[in-house]
């Protein structure tokens, strides 16, 4: 709306330019918060800035409640915070090295597919985390509301993390079956669109 202002204000100089303006903010915005985080950890600051803007969403107080919800569980738990990273990470890694922007969808023809013990726990778990998320989806808008709701996601979360270990112990994801790998692959995706609610997790 305030764009919309402005454009008015300036008689058409800034038609079309939109979009300029609105990166120009997204970009002013990360930098306050690379700022804000820094307070907490210089170290991590940029990382955890990246990360959350690294989704997409433009939606600034959302993003700055992700981050600084993100920030203090790392501080709380080092080492299982940075497990869960590398499981995302690795998840994530292999769909981008496959997929490159290809969008696959896990559907019940594809999960009909996976009929591995490990693979029928992993689905159920991402299917219960991800209810989850859209029951709460309207849940309060402000600050402090985002910050607690985003702590219960991530807790959510990382209680695919077992099965997902458990997942890659047992299972090789690009097999010569395509349909398989393409199922693999679907629930990979998955597990990483479940993740981007709260960051990109490959810059941290």
């Amino acid at each position: 709306e305030l764009i919309k202002i402005a454009q008015e204000s300036f008689l058409g100089a800034l038609k079309d330019r939109s979009d300029d303006i609105k990166d120009f903010i997204i970009q002013r915005a990360r930098g306050f918060l690379i700022e804000e985080l820094s307070k907490e950890n210089r170290d991590y600051a940029t990382n955890f800035a990246d990360s959350v803007f690294a989704t997409g969403g433009r939606d600034i107080l959302d993003i700055f409640a992700r981050a600084h919800t993100l920030l203090p569980l790392r501080k709380e738990n080092e080492h299982e915070f940075e497990s869960l990273v590398t499981a995302f990470k690795r998840a994530s890694n292999i769909v981008k090295k496959a997929d490159g922007k290809k969008t696959r969808i896990l559907d019940a023809a594809k999960i009909a597919l996976l009929t591995l013990p490990v693979e029928q726990a992993l689905v159920r778990q991402v299917h219960d985390v991800k209810a989850f998320i859209i029951q709460g989806a309207n849940q309060g808008h402000s600050i402090h509301d985002l910050k607690v709701r985003y702590r219960d996601i991530f807790g959510h979360i990382t209680s695919i993390k077992p099965k997902l270990d458990a997942f890659f112990d047992q299972v090789m994801v690009m097999v010569d079956d395509e349909k398989l790998k393409d199922a693999r692959l679907a629930l990979l995706s998955e597990i990483k669109t479940i993740a981007d609610k709260i960051a990109d997790f490959t810059h941290l």
